[in-house]
């Protein structure tokens, strides 16, 4: 392996395969001189191969691992997570001592430009760097972070390998877990934010562009998420103009990419890059959006703009948090407490 090579990692099930497909196809028709790690659990083989093909024909070199193992050894937790969403946590005990420094990106991301500066940004004594995520304060409650303490969005992350084998992340994740988890709304993005609290810098907002930069206006978002911590109006227009790497993340009623139903804002990038892809001639899934929160919001939606924003700012940014945390004490004792 060339060591001079940026490194970029994702994770993946069998799945989601085909979307980690699409995703490394827009890296790599965008970037060079890489080399693709992928954390995969319980992927088939020929899936493995097709992988490793696509990044072979852009001259890459793409390594599949297996982490079925460290997954089910470390969060056999009644099924309420899936535990390929914790492998980046443990980056560090799988690839391979030499890699001093990665990219990992969930598999639902596009990169649509060239991103070497990412690359080559000084970590400046942090473990990860991330795009801050907008969410209130009664969520940083929650899982013990003050107002002013940085909270990133775990999809796109530049990790200090080298620093993360200093840790002991087994350890403190599992304390975290035991004190946290009945709290916890957002999963392994809560137990990275609250175990490597005070470790994680910041990234501008182009890298990691989230579906709600895209669909609401800078004062909107505020009003929906109350974020604290945040980006400037300005670094988020120039986000929105110029994105380097989208982020489908969930969002109010918006229907992500592969479904053929979508009303995604990016949607035609990623059918762009699909198009060139092995999996050009399937047809998407369409998706149900016929659930109860979906009624709820198309309901609301009728409502004049400024007052469906108001209200749903309301309930998600103040109203739920607080209903978990009153559960979690109502409950007592975790029920996912981990061994």
């Amino acid at each position: 392996m060339n060591l001079e090579k940026n490194v970029v990692v994702y994770s993946c099930d069998d799945g989601y395969v085909w979307i980690l497909g699409i995703s490394l196809i827009s890296l790599l028709e965008n970037n060079k001189d890489l080399t693709i790690f992928i954390l995969g659990y319980d992927i088939q083989e020929k899936n493995k191969e097709l992988l490793i093909k696509i990044a072979a024909e852009y001259d890459v070199e793409c390594i599949v691992l297996n982490v079925y193992e460290l997954c089910n050894r470390n969060f056999s937790v009644s099924g309420r997570w899936p535990s390929i969403a914790f492998v980046r946590l443990f980056m560090a005990d799988i690839l391979p001592e030499y890699i001093q420094k990665v990219l990992y990106l969930d598999c639902d991301t596009l990169v649509m430009q060239n991103i070497t500066a990412l690359f080559e940004m000084n970590m400046e004594g942090y473990v990860f760097r991330g795009v801050q995520d907008c969410i209130s304060r009664q969520y940083k409650k929650n899982i013990g972070l003050n107002t002013w303490e940085t909270y990133v969005n775990g999809g796109v992350l530049l990790v200090d390998l080298a620093a993360l084998r200093e840790f002991n992340t087994e350890r403190a994740v599992k304390r975290f877990f035991n004190q946290y988890s009945r709290r916890m709304t957002y999963a392994d993005q809560d137990v990275l934010n609250g175990v490597f609290r005070g470790m994680i810098g910041i990234l501008p907002p182009e890298y990691n562009v989230m579906t709600v930069i895209l669909n609401w206006s800078y004062q909107e978002i505020y009003r929906l998420r109350k974020p604290t911590s945040y980006y400037s109006e300005k670094a988020i227009a120039y986000s929105k103009e110029k994105p380097a790497i989208v982020h489908f993340t969930q969002n109010l009623c918006t229907i992500r990419p592969w479904y053929q139903n979508s009303n995604h804002p990016m949607a035609n990038q990623f059918q762009k890059y699909k198009d060139i892809s092995p999996w050009k001639d399937e047809v998407p899934p369409f998706f149900n959006d016929k659930g109860i929160e979906n009624k709820q919001i198309k309901i609301l939606k009728k409502l004049p703009r400024t007052v469906f924003v108001s209200i749903v700012g309301f309930f998600h940014a103040i109203c739920y948090p607080f209903f978990i945390r009153l559960r979690a004490e109502i409950f007592g004792r975790n029920k996912y407490a981990m061994d």
